[in-house]
């Protein structure tokens, strides 16, 4: 790549002084015209840095717009961009369609990789790669059948709780150059429990080195256990149908094997505060909680159970555990607010409404709250 074409709308080189490594981050969905992944965190490191971007959501099967015409092309014009910069050592990332596109290109380049929460094969019913549109062709349409270098090496990173992400990595468990993380209580792609728990720069920093990492205490073992994981992947579908009954059945499946599986007590819980059964969802969300503190989404369903309990104190000490896992929530300052009028302190509530309205002023849920009390901006 000529060192005058640096920038455009699905790429981005940004060199380094006195480095040879490149960094290349590629993105996940929904990231076009100037926006990319790990871009604060990639351009946080040392080396350089090489963002990509896929526009449209083809799992880089066609290409990158103004940088590569096909999924080939891709991994050859990295290349051509390491020597451009003088780095001998190519190192990618990626998370969801972005971490496929790194576990991809490591296999094709010959280089290493860490790649969070992605689809191993594409286009299989209720995984994300579905959406790709049938008109473009699949060149790599399953990881495991992809030939790797002997200079391959991708460490997998895949969150417990996303049973997609579950069922890619155990399709590629002890697949050669492959060493596989699943991390319990976590969701789709990993990289920000990484970010929250062990700081993904620092992390990133120190596989880009071949540093050690630090220890993982999250680490899960799903993946060893091919039945348990076809259990998890049928629980997931029922509950994305919301058909509670068959999610009851399909939890104690996946409890008969595993009793303590973080996952299946959520889902039951989830079932039963459906359901109404509110002191039953509140039994195994606690577990799940017991097990996995971390696990965000059952922090929040067990606060908002209690809710329906009018156990206010329980209810709004998971709420602001909830809060602090996922910052960006509108919903968790609203409900904190209700929970903190409940007590009587009225300006403090209007306080967490009005950093509700901050982080989502167009939340009508959020406006129709401020209306009532007469809160202002």
């Amino acid at each position: 790549m000529s060192m005058n074409n640096l920038k455009g709308p699905h790429h981005e080189v940004i060199p380094a002084t006195e480095s040879s490594r490149l960094l290349v981050f590629f993105a996940g969905t929904n990231k076009t015209d100037g926006r990319f992944d790990f871009w604060r965190v990639g351009n946080s490191q040392t080396d350089h840095k090489l963002f990509l971007n896929n526009g449209d959501n083809e799992w880089y099967q066609n290409g990158i717009p103004g940088f590569a015409d096909d999924a080939v092309s891709i991994g050859k014009k990295i290349e051509e961009v390491a020597t451009s910069l003088g780095a001998i050592d190519i190192i990618l990332f990626g998370i969801s369609m972005g971490g496929y596109a790194a576990a991809l290109f490591a296999k094709l380049i010959g280089c290493r990789a860490m790649a969070f929460g992605f689809d191993s094969r594409l286009r299989l019913p209720h995984t994300r790669s579905r959406q790709i549109a049938k008109t473009v062709p699949l060149v790599f349409s399953d990881l495991s059948t992809v030939p790797g270098d002997s200079s391959t090496a991708i460490l997998h990173i895949a969150g417990e709780a996303d049973a997609m992400d579950l069922m890619a990595a155990s399709h590629l468990l002890n697949s050669p150059g492959i060493t596989t993380l699943t991390l319990r209580g976590v969701g789709h792609g990993g990289g920000p429990f990484i970010e929250r728990k062990y700081g993904l720069s620092a992390f990133i920093q120190k596989f880009s080195s071949n540093g050690i990492l630090p220890e993982i205490f999250e680490r899960g073992r799903a993946t060893k256990d091919c039945v348990l994981v076809d259990h998890l992947v049928a629980l997931h579908i029922c509950a994305k149908r919301k058909d509670w009954l068959k999610v009851e059945a399909a939890a104690h499946l996946v409890l008969g094997i595993d009793p303590n599986n973080e996952t299946a007590h959520f889902w039951l819980g989830t079932a039963f505060l459906e359901s109404g059964l509110i002191n039953e969802a509140i039994r195994h969300l606690s577990i799940a909680v017991g097990l996995t503190p971390h696990f965000i989404t059952a922090q929040y369903r067990l606060a908002r159970a209690f809710m329906t309990l009018k156990d206010h104190d329980r209810a709004k000490y998971h709420m602001q555990v909830y809060a602090k896992l996922k910052p960006d929530s509108a919903a968790a300052q609203l409900f904190l607010s209700d929970l903190t009028r409940s007590e009587g302190r009225f300006d403090d509530a209007n306080a967490i409404l009005r950093e509700a309205f901050n982080l989502a002023p167009e939340n009508q849920s959020v406006l129709r709250r401020m209306a009532k009390y007469t809160v202002s901006v």
